[in-house]
Order: structure tokens, then C-alpha cells, then sequence
């Protein structure tokens, strides 16, 4: 199973969103932060306020795009790993692993020690 990601999978998330006909673009990156806005010279023409709302518009589009881009790679590298029951599984067996080879260890040093004399 192959496990390994890479966080440039998250860092190379790019989204974009439009509002007014084009007029107004952003830009954002994974986390949702704005890279760029884009006003096209006629989008000065709007109201303020349907400039303003115009660029929310366009922010949010692009936020939920990019927050979609991250869950598919949060998916993606989730379906990668072992559930908990195979690491609880794996954990186990390391575990009964090591148990084994310190009895082992344990009763060689025993051996040793009868043999040189000097009982435990």
C-alpha cells in the first residue's frame, strides 16, 4: 500500500472564482488566501456596492473551489493509509516481536551467566 504524500499536493492548490460577467476575478491558494484580484478597467463603472459584493462573489466561488481541490486531496492520501485496525494490528505484532526477542536476550544472558559462574 502505498503511503507516501506530499505536501506540494496541498501547496500547488490553485482556485479561481468570477463575478459581474468577468468583470472581477480572484485568486486564492488552498488555505482560501487571496493570490490576486483582477479588476477589468469597465468593472470601475459598477456601484461601489455591486463592486464590492461583485468581488465577494468572486472570492467565495474561488474559496469553495480551492476547498474542494484540498478535500479531493485529503481524500485521495486518506484512502492511502492503513486504517487503525491494521496499524492497531501492526503495533500488536512489532510489539510481540520485541517481547519475544527480550526473552530471548534475556535467557541468553541467563546462559552466559551460568556459564561464567556468576548465577543471577
Amino acid at each position: 500500500m502505498d503511503t507516501s504524500w506530499s505536501p506540494e499536493e496541498w501547496e500547488s492548490v490553485r482556485a479561481s472564482g468570477e463575478a459581474a460577467d468577468g468583470l472581477v476575478a480572484v485568486e486564492v491558494d488552498g488555505g482560501g488566501q487571496v493570490l490576486d484580484v483582477t479588476l477589468d478597467p469597465r468593472a470601475m463603472r459598477l456601484p461601489a456596492s455591486e463592486l464590492a459584493e461583485a468581488v465577494k462573489t468572486a472570492l467565495r466561488q474561488a474559496q469553495a473551489s480551492a476547498r474542494s481541490q484540498v478535500e479531493e486531496i485529503t481524500g485521495r492520501v486518506a484512502a492511502r493509509m492503513p486504517s487503525r485496525e491494521a496499524l492497531a494490528a501492526t503495533l500488536d505484532e512489532v510489539n510481540a516481536s520485541a517481547e519475544r526477542r527480550m526473552n530471548e536476550f534475556s535467557a541468553a544472558l541467563y546462559d552466559l551467566s551460568r556459564r561464567a559462574g556468576n548465577p543471577w
